[in-house]
């Protein structure tokens, strides 16, 4: 079937006239428009939908995402609204104070004032055991369980077993008269 060439110009130059294959394909569906400029500007009807509806020019941003319908001017008069506005405060700070409780009276009295007054008696502790700090040694732990504990070596000093201790730099010849490691030393 050949193509019916158009009654309009195809083409400014006369070298591809015999060229526009496309356009003489489309030919029967143009409207007859009455130049070139007129068919590149509102294009070839009906080749890309078929219904001849009014076309919108609206992007899909615009149709996604329309301005709500909330109009600019209030509802109410402002009167209104600072009454409303009040009340709202109001009732949401009484709902507050029912919420949180009431925080105890807050005491500003320092330390210093607290702790120390003029009528402040100093009475020292009686002792309950006669002890000397500086003669007896402290009950500590590894004191008390000297015997139990591995890897400690004899001890000479009864009372006293951490003191300084010259067993191992002391001579042969000064320690023959000495008891063995082995031997129950008494004291």
């Amino acid at each position: 079937m050949e193509a019916t060439k158009p009654q309009y110009e195809v083409s400014i130059g006369k070298t591809l006239l015999g060229n526009w294959v496309e356009e003489r394909q489309v030919s029967h569906l143009d409207n007859c428009p009455k130049s070139i400029k007129e068919l590149h500007k509102l294009g070839h009807s009906n080749v890309l939908s078929q219904t001849e509806e009014k076309r919108t020019f609206e992007t899909t941003c615009e149709v996604s995402y329309k301005p709500s319908e909330v109009k600019s001017c209030s509802r109410s008069g402002r009167r209104k609204e600072l009454l409303e506005k009040q009340l709202y405060e109001k009732i949401s700070s009484e709902i507050q104070e029912e919420m949180t409780p009431k925080s105890p009276p807050i005491d500003y009295t320092s330390t210093t004032k607290k702790d120390f007054s003029k009528e402040f008696e100093c009475h020292a502790p009686k002792a309950t055991m006669g002890h000397d700090v500086n003669a007896e040694m402290p009950l500590t732990f590894w004191h008390q369980n000297l015997n139990t504990v591995h890897g400690v070596t004899q001890t000479k000093q009864g009372k006293s077993p951490f003191k300084k201790n010259a067993a191992f730099s002391t001579p042969i010849s000064e320690s023959l008269d000495a008891q063995k490691p082995g031997d129950e030393w008494n004291f």
